[in-house]
């Protein structure tokens, strides 16, 4: 398709869909797979402070190294004509947070099956430092 931003020659650049302190995150695809990707996107103006680059490769280094089925998978990370990228699963349904805004009281199973999971999550994550 003409005008698509492809990113390593493998990513292509769709909606965006969040943003945060340190960046935006879009949806796109993965051309060698066909399945739907998150690719987050350093803010421009932090891709010029080389404390900022650091945080965030350290970051998909971090996220890499996780492996556990609560934590999402990261695929890629990139540095593309000045521009830094993490390229991470897509996960559908949203974040807690925005499901804990939809329904402020969950029932009691979900709350403990969220709990453990992340308590799980958390634990791996330890275990890695």
């Amino acid at each position: 398709m003409a005008g698509e931003q492809v990113i390593a020659d493998r990513f292509v650049l769709g909606d965006l869909i969040g943003q945060g302190g340190m960046g935006y995150v879009y949806r796109g695809r993965d051309r060698q797979t066909g399945l739907e990707v998150a690719i987050k996107l350093l803010r421009e103006e932090l891709g010029t402070s080389p404390d900022q680059v650091r945080r965030f490769a350290r970051e998909g280094e971090a996220l890499r190294a996780l492996n556990h089925p609560s934590i999402v998978k990261v695929l890629a990370s990139v540095e593309e004509q000045g521009r830094h990228y993490i390229i991470m699963e897509y996960v559908t349904g949203g974040s807690l947070g925005s499901l804990l805004k939809a329904q402020a009281q969950l029932p009691l199973e979900r709350t403990l099956q969220i709990a453990l999971d992340l308590a799980d999550a958390l634990t791996r994550a330890h275990r890695l430092k």
